[in-house]
């Protein structure tokens, strides 16, 4: 088995660094990540993630209709503006709460 010596390995990794960037400029249609109308959805990695839950706890979620979802493909994408949503209200709800028991206990 022959080595490459420096040189020749620094002219081959340009070469293939130019070629990804050629691919990248004849394809920039694509999105990085899946889209619904222009609206980034997220996999059920990032929303645990995001809200900090377990899979058993987003499963809950779903299941009882509290957070919406989409099926693609057989596999579940959650927009990422109903996430938001979703944080804005149950978040601020608890936070509610949670100063109500604490005024209360004082």
């Amino acid at each position: 088995m022959e080595l490459l010596d420096r040189e020749t390995f620094i002219d081959w990794m340009e070469r293939i660094m130019k070629r990804f960037d050629e691919l990248k400029q004849t394809t920039p249609g694509i999105p990085q990540r899946p889209m619904i109308n222009g609206e980034p959805l997220l996999d059920n990695q990032e929303v645990c993630l995001m809200l900090q839950i377990s899979k058993r706890t987003l499963q809950r979620y779903r299941a009882s209709g509290t957070l919406p979802f989409h099926i693609v493909y057989h596999k579940t994408w959650y927009l990422e503006s109903e996430i938001l949503a979703f944080m804005q209200t149950h978040f601020t709800e608890n936070l509610k709460r949670k100063r109500n028991r604490h005024s209360q206990s004082e």
